[in-house]
């Protein structure tokens, strides 16, 4: 579905997250996109398979982080609620 759509992905990313440099973006994990997204049965299968919840990029930016920039209450509130992500983890 996305093959090929990689430039389009990191043009999307650059305009939501314009505080993460470039070179974050092209190197993001699929666990981060995922919640960056809003795809929580992927965040799931990541979690349940030792991907810590709080597991930064470079710069400290969480999966948390990137939901809650993004818009993305539900995703926020089940890594919260459930997984138990650290609310005050600063990213660089």
């Amino acid at each position: 579905m996305y093959k090929g759509r990689v430039n389009d992905i990191i043009s999307l990313l650059q305009i939501l997250l314009p505080h993460l440099l470039s070179y974050e973006i092209t190197t993001m994990s699929a666990f981060h996109l995922a919640a960056l997204s809003g795809h929580n049965d992927a965040l799931i299968t990541f979690i349940d398979h030792d991907i810590p919840v709080d597991i930064g990029l470079q710069s400290g930016t969480t999966a948390l982080h990137l939901a809650s920039l993004a818009g993305k209450p539900e995703t926020a509130e089940m890594l919260i609620d459930i997984y138990k992500a650290e609310v005050n983890r600063k990213d660089k």
